[in-house]
């Protein structure tokens, strides 16, 4: 206690810069994120998760789509927490059959999605006539990109990418099995390539794959990219020996409200924006014919105090 006449020290508290890095796993682990004090807004980056390559049979395996990067500002009034989701990359089928789509990385207030990027959409499986098609790349804030159609005769047809108010369509109208629409699975979720299910899984949350898994024979398709709304699954090549359709890439997303919002497909096989600061490399690239996708990434930048 301050003696008469003499005021107590003024404590002097100092607002810091911080950036917090959230790396994705091949199991998708999300994290809750409970607001710093003195907090007041958070700027989201968010790379998503690369499709995997299908496999090669005579031919290559289409290469997987690259992630996607999303970026806004939250504010944070009235938010305690926020669920970090970085996700899990998509799996080459690891014998025959399309790779798995990825999922998306993002930021959720509850169950309320605030941003994400859009995963890649898995290859196509390739067959004695032709590659297998590649997925599509994770999508910019209006749309993503669709699949590659299989090469050679009798090739499956692509995926489509998902789009900010519909799923992507399965690939479909040849003679292989169709690939599945996005979301039909559930909300977010990449659809099933076309063929026997099982091949490569798709990228997942909490060990939830929410990406469009391969189909599991040679020249089956890709699965779709997980996004606000998935890919569709590639379809299947005709029966015998015609490759599969890659999947398509998942769509991004940010909600109102979010501010300095900036969206970046994937290119290719290339996760969108690695240039930028707080990238990490290695993280949402789309994986080479027979190879994975890498996970997802999120980073958070803000003020708080010490």
């Amino acid at each position: 206690m301050p003696l008469p006449g003499i005021m107590a020290p003024r404590v002097v508290r100092t607002l810091v810069a911080q950036v917090d890095t959230y790396e994705g796993t091949s199991l998708g682990v999300s994290s809750t994120w409970t607001v710093p004090d003195g907090a007041t807004s958070v700027i989201v980056k968010c790379w998503a998760a690369g499709g995997g390559g299908g496999d090669p049979n005579t031919n290559a395996g289409g290469a997987g789509g690259g992630g996607a990067f999303a970026q806004g500002t939250i504010d944070l009034t009235g938010i305690a927490s926020l669920s970090i989701r970085p996700g899990g990359r998509g799996y080459t089928a690891g014998g025959s059959g399309g790779g798995g789509g990825g999922a998306y990385s993002g930021v959720f207030n509850g169950s309320t999605p605030l941003v994400m990027a859009g995963g890649g959409g898995g290859g196509g499986s390739g067959d004695t006539n032709g590659a297998g098609g590649a997925g599509g790349p994770g999508g910019n804030g209006s749309a993503a990109q669709d699949g590659v159609a299989g090469s050679g005769t009798g090739g499956g047809d692509f995926g489509s990418g998902g789009t900010t108010s519909a799923a992507g369509a399965g690939g479909s109208g040849g003679a292989g099995g169709d690939g599945e629409a996005g979301d039909t699975d559930g909300t977010y979720h990449g659809g099933d390539g076309g063929g026997t299910i099982n091949g490569g899984p798709g990228g997942g949350i909490d060990v939830i794959s929410i990406g469009g898994a391969g189909g599991s024979a040679s020249g089956d398709g890709g699965g779709g990219g997980a996004g606000y709304h998935g890919g569709g699954g590639g379809e299947a090549g005709a029966t015998g020996s015609a490759s599969g359709g890659g999947g398509g890439g998942g769509a991004s997303y940010a909600a109102g409200g979010v501010t300095s919002t900036t969206f970046t497909a994937g290119s290719g096989s290339t996760v969108a924006n690695s240039g930028d600061s707080d990238y990490v490399a290695g993280k949402g690239n789309g994986g080479a014919s027979d190879a994975d996708g890498q996970d997802g990434l999120v980073v958070l930048i803000y003020s708080a105090y010490e």
